[in-house]
């Protein structure tokens, strides 16, 4: 008898203990579907585990490692579970999305690698590199993937918003930037 109340205290603990961290903000991806109509292919473990790295990932071929239909515009459709509400969310190949804060999420305005008039507009990398949830990165030639002036030191000035903030920042070559 007092094996089945310990088993059953167990099993409401259990699931009390889930219930609460499902509500603190994990996501449970229920499926993932990518393709058109009848060329699909199911992603829901790739997009589960974007969701459980807390990853800003891209419906595109490359994030999803699955191409359906070549070279025809697919969509995802993701049906998923956060704070105990299910949501389902379509999106066209090409487009970001991440589960958690939008707030989190940092939009590159521009992007200058430079030593006074020599410069390289670096925003697209800048971009790919905030997109890929780094929070700090070192402002070197081989990561912005440019050189407008050999051998003399450059700054990167970064004009970015986050949390609907417009926020500029600069550092000197070599250093790291953090956004």
């Amino acid at each position: 008898m007092k094996t089945v109340i310990n088993s059953v205290l167990a099993a409401f603990f259990l699931f009390l203990s889930a219930s609460l961290f499902a509500q603190a903000g994990t996501v449970q991806v229920k499926s993932a579907v990518w393709g058109l109509a009848d060329q699909t292919a199911d992603v829901t473990n790739k997009v589960q585990s974007f969701a459980d790295s807390k990853a800003k990932f891209r419906a595109h071929i490359v994030d999803l490692e699955s191409n359906p239909t070549n070279r025809k515009p697919k969509i995802l459709t993701i049906v998923y579970v956060k704070g105990g509400q299910e949501k389902t969310v379509k999106l066209q190949e090409g487009k970001y999305f991440t589960f958690f804060d939008p707030a989190d999420v940092i939009q590159i305005k521009s992007a200058t690698w430079a030593v006074g008039a020599k410069s390289a507009d670096v925003t697209k990398k800048v971009q790919e590199i905030a997109d890929s949830n780094a929070e700090k990165f070192e402002a070197r030639n081989h990561i912005l993937g440019a050189d407008p002036a050999a051998g003399q030191q450059k700054t990167l000035t970064v004009v970015y918003i986050k949390g609907g903030k417009e926020i500029t920042k600069s550092c000197l070559e070599r250093q790291f930037f953090t956004f």
